[in-house]
């Protein structure tokens, strides 16, 4: 996604067309997630520079979604500081989002390097809608293209859906 919508798409288009099984990006796997839980107005959390914000935000356009914000974490931090944050800084930042856009159906959060597992669930309970991860998609992709199921409980509403 950092080279843009269209060299994404040629990008996943060359590796699905040559590899004869399931082929998926972290961008790809956020997106169908979202739209599995019926999505369309999106709340986006991340710990991008505002030109990067700007091309995830053209990637969920393209995508169908109506990006209604997206908010950047901007503590001064380093991008392997931005790693290292607690959960509950994390929690704290993607609460703040979700509440500033309480009209979305579901808040995406775009930082695959954040402690996101632990607090999926807790945001869900706080903001009454479901929270989608980079991660999370990473996990539940797969899981979804190869028919595992699996009773996962506790880790959010997009897990919940495999069992």
């Amino acid at each position: 996604m950092a080279n843009g919508v269209e060299r994404h798409r040629e990008l996943l288009q060359g590796f699905r067309n040559r590899y004869p099984v399931p082929v998926g990006t972290s961008p790809q796997s956020f997106a169908d997630a979202l739209k599995y839980l019926g999505a369309v107005k999106l709340a986006v959390a991340t710990s991008f520079i505002p030109a990067h914000n700007e091309l995830v935000r053209a990637f969920l356009a393209s995508e169908g979604f109506d990006v209604l914000g997206i908010e950047s974490l901007d503590t001064g931090m380093t991008s392997l500081e931005k790693a290292m944050l607690s959960p509950t800084q994390v929690f704290r930042h993607v609460r703040a989002v979700g509440r500033k856009y309480s009209t979305c159906d579901a808040v995406l959060i775009t930082s695959s390097a954040w402690p996101t597992l632990t607090v999926i669930q807790a945001l869900e309970d706080d903001l009454d809608k479901p929270v989608v991860s980079s991660s999370m998609g990473q996990i539940w992709w797969p899981l979804k293209e190869l028919g595992i199921r699996a009773d996962i409980k506790g880790y959010g509403k997009l897990l919940g859906t495999l069992s």
